[in-house]
């Protein structure tokens, strides 16, 4: 799908433009060619006649097979309907931001990638376990990303009429036709019609940029909330670690064992020093007596 009809989709709120049904469509059917056991037969009973029987054209036999039941799997419309219904639940392909016109918006689009990478890097490197495991939560990410790239579409379209009708020309147009005084009274009738039509058209134009604002504030919302994902992620993952063990608060105690120790032994060893030197100054006063 070209980039432009994705787009007119993304404003009705519709994304499947950016799935990837027909990557996983051709993906499974590859996945089945390969797997069959037909085939895999054939081939292999091709091999060795080609090597037995020193006709190596069989060997031909084995792409033409595969290439048979790759075409004969990806016909068989219940594993497209399989693949369409699995890239709804996958995450999209997200816009390039080449086709945005609003530098806001492109802006928005680089952060919402670079956030999808953070979020990947952080469940890549998280524990595994059920106690750690954060499907059901993540499933919604997938979710924000879509209204994120609707939201953005809609204010970068509504951004671009706004650009080619500038609100500063608009006002300084009525300004100009209220500062002109009419001849007569069929001209004043007129040109109040027109100052009524450039005066709307001026509210209409103010609504617009008013619409765009709640827009772009929707899209930084969405955008920030899934920035914060993978650093909240994070925060719970540690909070998980010191329930489970709190890992911390037993190495501080284990070193301050360690140090209480020794200074048992240290004091020990003075004691001892002590009780040597009483002894030796008993022995002395013992010989000079």
């Amino acid at each position: 799908m070209t980039g432009q009809s994705a787009f007119a989709r993304d404003l009705v709120g519709d994304t499947s433009g950016h799935e990837r049904g027909t990557a996983l469509w051709i993906a499974s059917s590859v996945e089945a060619a390969a797997k069959s056991r037909s085939g895999l037969v054939v081939s292999v009973a091709a091999a060795i006649g080609a090597m037995l029987g020193g006709m190596p054209a069989l060997l031909l036999a084995i792409p033409a097979l595969f290439t048979a039941l790759f075409t004969v799997a990806f016909l068989d419309g219940r594993r497209r309907q399989a693949a369409l219904c699995r890239a709804r639940d996958l995450p999209i392909r997200l816009p390039e931001m080449e086709t945005f016109c609003d530098t806001r918006a492109r802006a928005l689009v680089a952060r919402l990638a670079r956030a999808r990478v953070s979020l990947r890097e952080v469940t890549r490197s998280a524990p595994r376990g059920a106690g750690f495991d954060l499907k059901s939560t993540l499933a919604q990410v997938s979710r924000l990303e879509r209204d994120a790239v609707v939201v953005l579409s809609r204010f970068d379209y509504l951004s671009d009429f706004i650009e080619s009708h500038p609100f500063g020309d608009l006002r300084s147009e009525l300004q100009r036709m209220r500062a002109r005084v009419p001849r007569d009274d069929a001209a004043r009738a007129a040109l109040d019609s027109a100052i009524a039509r450039c005066a709307a058209r001026l509210e209409a134009v103010a609504a617009l940029n008013g619409d765009a604002d709640r827009l772009l504030i929707a899209a930084e919302e969405l955008v920030g909330t899934l920035e914060q994902v993978p650093v909240d992620i994070v925060r719970l993952q540690v909070k998980r670690f010191e329930r489970c063990d709190d890992a911390a608060a037993a190495v501080r105690a284990r070193a301050s064992g360690v140090l209480d120790d020794l200074a048992a032994l240290e004091r020990v060893l003075d004691d001892d020093q002590d009780v040597l030197a009483c002894e030796e100054v008993a022995c002395e006063e013992f010989a000079a007596s």
